[in-house]
């Protein structure tokens, strides 16, 4: 049986795994649904829009991209 998540139940796990608001996981949804996930160079894009759209810092935004692949590659997506 494969587990299958709505964009509503995804953003209720993000926010609990990167302790942010819904605001800013419905940001980073966005942010993920708007770039083809593979590729170093897409990692990169992903990274500095979230850079840009949260106003965070390097780190803390591949912090978060690893969190947002995380959750795809486990299928909770």
């Amino acid at each position: 049986m494969e587990m299958k998540m709505n964009k509503e139940e995804y953003i209720k796990v993000l926010m609990v795994k990167t302790n942010r608001s819904e605001g800013e996981c419905n940001i980073l949804n966005q942010i993920i649904e708007n770039h083809f996930i593979v590729g170093k160079n897409n990692k990169e894009k992903i990274i500095n829009d979230i850079i840009q759209k949260l106003q965070l810092e390097y780190k803390e935004a591949d912090e978060l991209y690893n969190i947002c692949m995380e959750n795809i590659l486990k299928g909770i997506f």
